[in-house]
């Protein structure tokens, strides 16, 4: 459909209206979207900010429609938005590249298992941003190749004058692949070691592009087949729940999803993060079998899944989170639990900002409360803007302080006190970025159980780390081939376990693993028999085919905590 420039108003001030009124609802605000949406359909937007902006509302009112009306002309425009960007001319078009919108294109260096998962879902679609990577001040793929051609093939690669495409087209111009395909191939042949792939992989920093044409991922077109739709009627709830009262229920209904479900719901989250330039590493190995669907209300469900056990954390349990109203891919979180500790945050896509970030991150921690049970809150001060621009720009720092989190340091705590005082009595007052960046040097915490303590509370993992460390150099003199090979045998006769018949080779996996963990707690070999038991159930527990009873057993295992404690202090004590 052509759009004409016929209407009687400038383009830009109707999608500057639309734009303050999106978030508004009840009232006439139904019938004045309306009638913009009406008058912008068919009227042309000629610049590339103004159509970005025009798409950032559609969008909005996808996942917040005031009614049936409203969501039909939205889903209207956003359907033939690819022919909107397709008008515009180049450089201007170009300038809506990074957007994840329809008719442009992503560049980032995305890391090598997630580049592997791209090229098997959309081999086509991405491919080596060879515009950017001449641009590197290095070679990698050049100075890679000694290592991953035949040997007969290095004289091509000696040659200065060889342009690396050169090389890689002699074979892709033959075979009809790109060059990432090809690069991947051949990249295999390096090791069959799938970490150390990796960790070379990633310090390559290869830029990849992505062509997202009018593809079902682009954010343009996003959107599952929800049931029933919410409409917004009212205004949208703004204010922040206390969540000493809301974790204390436990009337959500979390679903496990049937696989086919699950992986619909883990493909979506990839792509919502690849499209704006983000990664997670649970979402990277998200277990099929532990996605869980919990419908909130209001048009918000939160999925919840877990991680494959080949690649879960040695002591932490890690959970991504997708948010998603009304089928439409709104933000994501994350649950990082160990213990009686959980590393807690949410973010809102920036599209969806202005909605109800306080009752969605209320049920997102209602949720892992009653799932998982942990009762200390914790906010890393990267969320809040510590080395992160945007967690500076968004006020995140104040999004928690309202909903009860405070500085665990004591300084930055009474610093966002006297600024929440100036707040108090003058509405007009901001907070300086100077300010937040001072308020930004620390984590955030909360305590579901006890009121009014700040205090750090955390797990030092990096201590029982290095607990791990002192006894390979100790009893194996720092041989780790032989104390991975004789540590779990030492285990099962200190825990006295019989047999592991039975088990599944996650369970061996992890069990093996622990080893080194278990040996290295204080006075092991003393702890009575059923203490053992538990301790031999948790490592068995963390390579289930859901991690959710190994968080729980974790938590509840009292010997374990004395002896991690006993351990910690020992490691500062001899530090």
């Amino acid at each position: 459909m052509t759009k004409t420039a016929q209407s009687g108003q400038n383009p830009s001030k109707l999608i500057q209206i639309l734009s303050d009124i999106k978030s508004s609802f009840g009232g006439d605000f139904p019938t004045q979207k309306l009638e913009l949406l009406h008058e912008l359909s068919d009227t042309a937007v000629p610049k590339a900010d103004l159509l970005l902006s025009y798409h950032e509302s559609l969008c909005y009112l996808r996942a917040f429609p005031d009614n049936a009306k409203v969501l039909a002309i939205v889903e209207s425009e956003l359907a033939q938005f690819h022919e909107r960007v397709n008008l515009l001319k180049s450089p201007d078009k170009d300038t809506l590249d990074e957007t994840g919108i329809v008719g442009t294109k992503l560049s980032h260096p995305y890391a090598y298992f997630m580049t592997k998962w791209l090229l098997k879902k959309y081999p086509k679609t991405v491919d080596i941003d060879w515009n950017t990577y001449k641009d590197l001040e290095n070679d990698p793929i050049l100075d890679l190749l000694p290592e991953l051609l035949t040997y007969c093939e290095n004289d091509a690669v000696d040659d200065p004058f060889m342009p690396t495409t050169d090389i890689i087209d002699a074979e892709t111009s033959v075979r009809g692949v790109n060059r990432l395909e090809w690069f991947m191939d051949i990249f295999e042949r390096l090791s069959k070691d799938e970490r150390l792939k990796r960790l070379l992989f990633d310090k390559m920093d290869i830029p990849l592009t992505i062509d997202i044409g009018n593809q079902p991922f682009a954010r343009t077109n996003v959107k599952l087949a929800s049931g029933e739709m919410h409409y917004q009627k009212q205004a949208l709830e703004k204010e922040y729940p206390d969540l000493r009262k809301i974790t204390r229920k436990i009337d959500l209904k979390p679903k496990l999803l049937p696989k086919r479900e699950a992986e619909e719901i883990v493909n979506m989250h990839k792509m919502a993060m690849i499209m704006r330039h983000r990664e997670l590493w649970p979402l990277t190995f998200a277990n099929l079998d532990e996605v869980y669907a919990t419908a909130l209300g209001r048009g918000m469900t939160i999925y919840i899944m877990g991680m494959m056990p080949e690649w879960r954390l040695p002591l932490e349990s890690n959970y991504a989170a997708l948010l998603v109203r009304n089928g439409v891919p709104i933000g994501y979180g994350i649950g990082a639990m160990v213990f009686d500790r959980i590393e807690i945050a949410i973010n809102i896509f920036e599209t969806f900002r202005r909605s109800e970030a306080g009752f969605i991150f209320g049920k997102f921690a209602q949720l892992f409360n009653q799932m998982f049970g942990c009762s200390y809150l914790l906010i890393r001060r990267y969320q809040v803007g510590y080395d992160n621009p945007e967690g500076l720009d968004s006020g995140a720092y104040w999004f928690y302080y309202k909903l009860g989190f405070r500085s665990i340091d004591e300084s930055c705590r009474k610093l966002a006190d006297a600024e929440a005082a100036k707040i108090a009595s003058d509405k007009s007052y901001r907070t300086s970025k100077a300010v937040l960046k001072e308020l930004a040097e620390s984590d955030l915490c909360l305590d579901l159980k006890r009121r009014g303590e700040f205090t750090d509370r955390d797990i030092s993992l990096s201590q029982i780390s290095l607990a791990q460390t002192r006894f390979i150099a100790s009893h194996f003199n720092g041989d780790r081939s032989r104390a991975e090979r004789e540590a779990p045998e030492l285990a099962r006769r200190t825990l006295v376990l019989s047999s592991t018949k039975g088990w599944t080779p996650d369970e061996r996996l992890w069990f093996n693993r622990l080893a080194l963990f278990a040996l290295s707690l204080p006075n092991l070999e003393e702890w009575v028999t059923r203490d053992k038991q538990n301790l031999v159930s948790i490592m068995k527990s963390k390579g289930a085919l859901r991690e959710q009873d190994y968080v729980k057993s974790l938590r509840e295992h009292r010997k374990l905590t004395e002896a991690i404690n006993e351990l910690l202090t020992n490691s500062v004590e001899g530090a």
